[in-house]
């Protein structure tokens, strides 16, 4: 019998919940750790639609990148998305329970997994959190390109799936990349740490426009590639669980889950 605590252990084990950063929510958001588990969703989020196929599949857990509860709760409304949800997840017994920048920092997670897409070597963290890890990754491409040519390639090779559209901020300088830096989700505010370390480029996602202009005036390219290139975490989480579990639990990953954003 496999229960939601064994599931929970072989996550953080791999991601411990110590490298998650303090204002991040992760770990069982609703739900029981020794509920009995015998199918699991992997999804990016869990949202309606989300929430809806695991009552339809009857799944046991649903486990997320980003928090499903991120800040306080006041009143679970019945009448708003996700007081809805919940209700639902309650009714059904579906748990949820969230790896974020827990996954992001550990080695094997996000970053690795977007800098290994990326094709890049030397691989190492560059935001440190300790003496060890660190958040986003950088290293090199093997072959020098023009902005350009990396954008093209992350779209139409490395992220075709993830990324449906990217924004270019090219900082003037004509130089060729050589060192990328990337970090998963919402990294734009990182251009000061990643024009430290040497990067020609970072690739991230939410840039906003002040971030845009700073990146220009330090001389570092920004490749916007959106939040949603994060759904790579989907895949990857449930060949981690297949292999690990794959006698005693189904894994199901959510039909037509596409970026909110196009």
């Amino acid at each position: 019998m496999l229960l939601a605590k064994d599931i929970i252990e072989f996550l953080e084990e791999k991601f411990p919940p110590s490298l998650a950063y303090e204002w991040d929510n992760i770990g069982l958001q609703v739900g029981d750790v020794n509920q009995e588990i015998s199918k699991v969703m992997i999804a990016l989020d869990g949202i309606t639609a989300v929430v809806d196929e695991a009552k339809k599949k009857n799944v046991d857990l649903i486990i997320t990148h980003h928090p499903f509860i991120f800040s306080g709760l006041k009143s679970i409304d019945f009448s708003v998305p996700q007081g809805r949800n919940i209700q639902k997840l309650i009714k059904n017994d579906i748990a949820i329970y969230t790896i974020h920048t827990n996954y992001d920092v550990a080695f094997g997670g996000m970053n690795d997994l977007l800098a290994q897409k990326l094709g890049l070597f030397d691989v190492h963290p560059f935001v440190m959190i300790d003496e060890v890890h660190g958040l986003g990754r950088i290293g090199e491409v093997e072959v020098d390109m023009s902005l350009i040519e990396l954008s093209e390639k992350i779209k139409h090779l490395w992220l075709q799936e993830e990324v449906s559209g990217i924004k270019t901020v090219d900082c003037g300088s004509g130089c060729r990349i050589k060192k990328v830096a990337v970090i998963g989700g919402s990294g734009g505010k990182y251009i000061h740490e990643a024009k430290a370390v040497g990067a020609d480029v970072l690739v991230t996602g939410d840039v906003t426009y002040h971030m845009a202009v700073d990146a220009r005036e330090i001389g570092l390219n920004l490749l916007d590639i959106g939040h949603f290139a994060e759904v790579v975490m989907v895949p990857h989480v449930a060949g981690l669980l297949a292999g690990q579990f794959a006698s005693d639990v189904q894994i199901i990953l959510p039909s037509g889950i596409v970026s909110p954003i196009k």
